[in-house]
């Protein structure tokens, strides 16, 4: 046993003290009155109080040892090994190896006799002892997933169960999960995620080029823009020389200053004079320092057609709009159009591109057949006081039986109710003016690059937009949105057909656009990247007879290419023939097409696994082979996105219920997750033995005894 005071000793005696010497003289004053025995009795039950009282102040207590469990923890190290990680940004020492000398030198000594459980990964994470991981020349996977391999780690069987997971990376993750999901796998084993950003922010020097637009036809003697988007890292205000080729041979060349952008768009201007299928080539050449040059260069190719398209404009209501676009497409050489402008009531007139055709000749089109001459019809406002409602019913049936196209170039094209099935939503009819497009979405419906090339000439691009007075129809998409939300530009099948439907209006200001060409302006290039869009989609190329297409000439690694085979008056056979693809000139496997639901035509998927050159053939019914060249590529962005990105490893490890650590505090934070892990020393406790039940209830009953004893023998 021994005392644990509450307060002093020297107190507590005092206190003692003058307790004692007061009852005593109480009792020498007692025992006159009450007599020896009864003033004894009195004493001792008063003394025996003060002693349980001084016992309360002297607190005995008992000295304890405690032996803590012993709670064995292990550690989880993961190193990233993507090609990235290759790049060298301090002394010469890559990112890898400063983490592996900092795990090996740094992390391992500071565990002591913790396991350590190491790993690691790039596109999954694997297993690797610290030899190993000493034996390990560089870091080359081809790609970082960070989710999946973190999945992986903790997932694993870990004995004894894991105190935490420390992740060495540059945190450039191409798999596109939240952190907050990774996050979430890795707290639902309660493993806390504690990230070290290894490398800087800076992105390793480098210049990629990456078409910009794809032109799928091009009519024999048009000047068409070949363009190209530049990416540079690291190379401020310096000149950048980009070579054009043309089947490999030089044909033109474009020197940029780079400037303080990071993204330049640079384009050329060709014209064929036959038809055929032309491969073109921009290449960078290399800047000093550049370690990746494989991105240098981008490659296309260009279909050129000799047949004309032909379309026809229906303009009730004219107005600056359709003047522009008749104008516009008049200018296309691959175009012919035909117009049906009404003036006045009950006058119509017929307007012809091609000079040698009688424009007397041209009426309004009152039956289905009669729309057969066309690829396209352009409708603008009041379409009625030129077609009637016999000749709507009739447009109605050759775009939802004839495979027909039509473009509401205007917004709304005719007021009776008959034909509204035909638009993919009815515009109302008070237009906003000063609406900026998002322009963003440009993978389904290409032409509005050209609307971002035009955006890049002029800040302020705008448009007049018309409100919908009505949610879009049924299986129809909205390919452009106002920065509002609100539908733009709708794209619907009707039928076997199509129609697109424009919200916008006053587009023919860019011609006026004091930095815009004249000629192959962004309007004239939008309409005609539209018709040749929606053509293309149909299956019908300018081509007459069978053709053979592809969605386009340029495949990223992982993405799918798309062939159709369709005819224009000739009927399709029974069942489509093979197509041959070719890899590098060598046979390398063949599609079989098929007739999907709603197609006019037959289509394949080929899906390329390696970059390089390809060529689909197919022997057509009736005897002629044609073929498509396209180009696969891989988009290598491990060597050319380099930059740290440390708001991505601070989310994953605050999320986690971790943190993100710099490589000087790495030592100091594992000894602290480790402090209640392992063997520890014992735990000595003193505990008081006299908080008790019987003890109070003694204490009470002596206190009570006194009073009692004081109050029937008359003390005060």
């Amino acid at each position: 046993m021994t005392w644990d005071p509450v307060i002093p000793l020297h107190w507590i005696a005092l206190a003692a003290l003058l307790a004692l010497g007061s009852s005593l003289w109480a009792a020498v004053r007692a025992n006159k009155r009450l007599g020896k025995g009864r003033a004894t009795m009195l004493t001792v039950v008063r003394i025996l109080a003060i002693a349980g009282i001084l016992a309360l102040l002297l607190q005995p207590s008992k000295r304890e040892v405690h032996h803590p469990p012993v709670r064995q923890r292990s550690i989880l190290v993961a190193i990233d090994t993507s090609a990235s990680m290759q790049t060298a940004d301090l002394d010469g020492a890559t990112r890898f190896d400063i983490a592996r000398k900092t795990v090996l030198e740094d992390l391992l000594p500071s565990a002591g006799d913790t396991p350590v459980d190491l790993f690691l990964f790039d596109h999954t994470a694997r297993p690797v002892s610290p030899a190993g991981l000493e034996g390990i020349p560089e870091a080359d996977g081809d790609e970082t997933k960070i989710h999946s391999s973190v999945e992986r780690i903790v997932a694993s069987t870990h004995n004894p169960p894991p105190a935490g997971l420390f992740l060495f990376t540059d945190g450039h993750d191409f798999e596109g999960e939240p952190p907050s999901r990774t996050a979430r796998a890795a707290r639902a084993r309660e493993i806390p995620i504690f990230t070290v950003p290894t490398g800087t922010p800076a992105t390793a020097p480098d210049v990629s080029l990456r078409i910009a637009s794809y032109h799928p036809y091009t009519f024999i003697g048009q000047s068409t823009r070949l363009s190209a988007s530049i990416r540079t890292s690291g190379f401020p205000n310096q000149q950048i020389v980009v070579d054009l080729l043309r089947d490999g041979k030089p044909a033109d060349s474009k020197t940029l200053e780079t400037g303080a952008a990071t993204f330049l768009d640079v384009d050329f201007s060709v014209t064929e004079e036959e038809a055929g299928q032309y491969e073109y080539t921009m290449r960078a050449r290399p800047m000093p320092g550049e370690t990746e040059t494989a991105n240098n260069s981008t490659s296309t190719f260009l279909n050129v057609v000799d047949d004309k398209l032909r379309i026809l404009e229906i303009e009730g209501r004219p107005y600056w709009d359709s003047t522009f676009l008749r104008r516009s497409i008049t200018r296309n050489d691959k175009f012919e159009i035909d117009s049906l402008v009404a003036f006045a009531e009950g006058r119509v007139r017929a307007i012809r591109s091609d000079p040698e055709l009688v424009a007397e000749a041209l009426s309004p089109p009152a039956k289905m057949e009669d729309f057969n001459n066309y690829h396209l019809v352009v409708l603008g406002k009041e379409a009625e006081r030129v077609l009637g409602e016999t000749g709507i019913r009739a447009l109605e049936q050759w775009v939802k039986e004839g495979e027909g196209i039509v473009i509401f170039a205007r917004g709304r094209a005719w007021t009776p109710e008959i034909g509204r099935d035909l638009e993919p939503i009815t515009w109302g009819d008070k237009a906003r003016t000063g609406v900026a497009l998002d322009l963003s979405a440009v993978n389904n419906f290409p032409p509005l690059r050209i609307l971002q090339e035009a955006r890049r000439e002029d800040a302020q691009l705008s448009f007049d937009a018309l409100p919908g007075a009505s949610e879009p129809k049924t299986l129809a998409t909205v390919f452009g949105r106002t920065l509002e939300d609100q539908p733009a530009i709708v794209y619907r099948r009707y039928g076997k057909g199509q129609a697109l439907s424009l919200g916008i209006a006053n587009a023919w200001r860019w011609v006026f656009n004091e930095r815009a060409e004249f000629d192959n302006n962004a309007f004239d290039r939008f309409w005609d990247q539209t018709a040749l869009w929606l053509l293309a989609n149909r299956g019908l190329t300018p081509l007459s007879g069978f053709s053979f297409t592809a969605n386009s000439a340029n495949i990223p690694i992982g993405e799918t290419i798309s062939f159709s085979l369709s005819a224009a008056g000739v009927e399709l056979p029974p069942e489509a023939p093979a197509i041959t693809v070719f890899f590098d000139g060598r046979p390398l496997t063949k599609l079989s097409m098929s007739k999907g639901e709603g197609l006019s035509g037959y289509s394949a998927t080929f899906n390329p696994e390696n970059p390089g050159r390809y060529e689909a053939a197919m022997t057509m019914p009736d005897g002629e082979r044609k073929t498509v060249r396209f180009i696969s590529y891989r988009q290598n962005l491990e060597r050319v996105e380099t930059a740290v990105d440390m708001s991505y490893l601070r989310a994953l490890s605050r999320a986690s219920g971790g943190t993100r650590i710099e490589p000087k505090d790495l030592t100091e934070t594992v000894k602290q997750l480790l402090i209640e892990t392992g063997r520890q020393d014992p735990i000595e406790r003193i505990r008081p033995i006299w908080p008790t039940a019987p003890f109070f209830l003694l204490l009470i009953l002596l206190l009570s005894m006194d009073w009692y004893l004081r109050r029937k023998w008359g003390l005060a």
